[in-house]
């Protein structure tokens, strides 16, 4: 059930960081702090997605209480990840600009539901559960 998935989702979260990492680069150009704090955002992001996709691919014996599970956690580290950036930007590291790590970060959310309503969503089906 689940390798049926796993290029998808790979390739998806592939695009995301190719997608992250092209626009912080192009920041920096124009102002240096503003393109990582552009990473920064993007990668509060992906790393939740990453590890959830290793938590669900990884497993054989899958059923909805496991991946149920592995969603939570990673939404729960996703939570933690996020706060712990809002407090090194708001107290230790000055140079971040909070708004645009922010930015960054609902932009690659907003890129995620491009990808997924208009380009996977009409060549794949997901009735999986």
């Amino acid at each position: 059930m689940s390798l049926k998935y796993k290029l998808l989702y790979t390739e998806n979260l592939t695009h995301h960081a190719l997608f992250g990492v092209f626009i912080s680069l192009c920041l920096m150009v124009f102002d240096f702090v503003i393109g990582c704090s552009f990473l920064a955002g993007s990668f509060v992001y992906l790393l939740p997605q990453i590890w959830f996709r290793y938590a669900f691919f990884s497993n054989q014996r899958l059923n909805k209480q496991i991946t149920l599970k592995a969603l939570y956690k990673s939404i729960f580290g996703k939570m933690i990840l996020i706060t712990f950036l809002f407090v090194l930007c708001f107290s230790v590291l000055k140079v971040l600009n909070p708004l645009t790590v922010l930015l960054g970060y609902l932009t690659i959310i907003f890129f995620q539901m491009v990808l997924l309503f208009f380009s996977y969503g009409r060549n794949h089906s997901f009735k999986e559960f």
